[in-house]
């Protein structure tokens, strides 16, 4: 809507009930990321390369996002998001989606949603766990078929920090 091209397509097959391929796609930019448990890749523009998220063992380290703290958080999650944020290294908005493929490719580490729906976070759980990282609600738990309070993380220590100020906001 802005112009910028983070917006995406995404795509993921179940099996027995849980996500086992995903697919995030930005054709503007001709990505396609693709993951299952046996890995993930980014196929773009006729070449392929493996995906892997990059360690970040401290929250201070750490590059967050989330799409829109103001519209999608209500007044405990946007307390949550904000001790989260102030304690990060640096906070991005609005990336949506894009930003579940960043911390598969290595680029961000933790992107924090709530009030989402299955769809809105299936296709990133095969493409980000294929990559190394880790998909939970904001209990540290597995998400389930409902969506709700998600986090998408690159390093398992950074989002162990993170959940102290989110576990105390979970629904």
């Amino acid at each position: 809507m802005a112009g910028l091209p983070v917006w995406t397509t995404l795509i993921a097959l179940r099996r027995h009930g849980e996500p086992v391929l995903g697919s995030i796609g930005q054709p503007h930019l001709e990505e396609l990321f693709i993951g299952s448990a046996a890995g993930s890749r980014l196929v773009s523009r006729g070449e392929a390369r493996p995906l892997r998220v990059r360690e970040c063992p401290r929250l201070t380290q750490a590059v967050v996002a989330t799409t829109d703290p103001w519209a999608c958080f209500n007044g405990a999650e946007l307390g949550a998001w904000t001790q989260v944020r102030a304690a990060a290294r640096v906070g991005r908005f609005t990336c949506d989606a894009y930003a579940y493929a960043m911390v598969a490719l290595g680029v961000m580490d933790l992107v924090i949603e709530a009030g989402l729906k299955c769809w809105d976070v299936e296709a990133a759980v095969p493409v980000v766990e294929g990559a190394g990282g880790l998909v939970t609600d904001w209990r540290g738990e597995r998400i389930g078929r409902q969506g709700g309070q998600m986090v998408i993380a690159g390093d398992r220590r950074c989002l162990e920090e993170a959940l102290v100020a989110l576990k105390r906001a979970a629904d």
